[in-house]
Parts: C-alpha cells; sequence; structure tokens
C-alpha cells in the first residue's frame, strides 16, 4: 500500500468514529439545535468519507459524488433550521 492509501484508511476509520459520535448527539439531543448541528456534522463527515475514499482509490468519480451529498446536507439543515424556528415561533 502506498503512504497515502495508508493514511487514507486511518482517516476514514477516525471519521468512522466521529460519525458514531454525531449519531450519539443526533439521538440523545438534548435540544432540537443540538440535533440540527449533529445532522449537519454528519453530512461533513460523509464527504470527508466519501474524499478519502477517492484518495484512496484514486477514482475522481467520488468528488461529485461528495459534492452533491454536501449539497443535499446543506439543503436539510437549512429546513431543519427553518422548521425549528418556526415551531418555536408558534410555541409562543
Amino acid at each position: 500500500m502506498t503512504p497515502s492509501a495508508i493514511a487514507a484508511e486511518i482517516v476514514i476509520w477516525m471519521l468512522s468514529a466521529a460519525i458514531l459520535t454525531a449519531a450519539t448527539r443526533m439521538a440523545l439531543g438534548p435540544t432540537a439545535a443540538d440535533r440540527v448541528a449533529a445532522f449537519d456534522l454528519t453530512g461533513v463527515l460523509v464527504v470527508g468519507i466519501i474524499g478519502a475514499h477517492a484518495v484512496r482509490s484514486g477514482e475522481s468519480e467520488y468528488v461529485d459524488a461528495a459534492v452533491i451529498i454536501a449539497l443535499i446536507a446543506f439543503l436539510g439543515t437549512v429546513a431543519l433550521a427553518r422548521f425549528i424556528r418556526r415551531t418555536r415561533r408558534q410555541d409562543r
């Protein structure tokens, strides 16, 4: 294995551990804002894993998938934040 492939493998394992931590935060909360932040972090970490896999495999097509997932995760975060904002206004 090349040094870049070894580094990419280490990065993938570290990002996977970070996803587990973010998933715990999504499950436990305690607030909706914490869950939205964890959701956004998970999207960023998934993009990082895809990028590391692209480096490890040498395939540039994975970068396109990473960009698409980043855009979808961003839109999901914005939608959830707007939903929380609306529900808080209705509670008043």
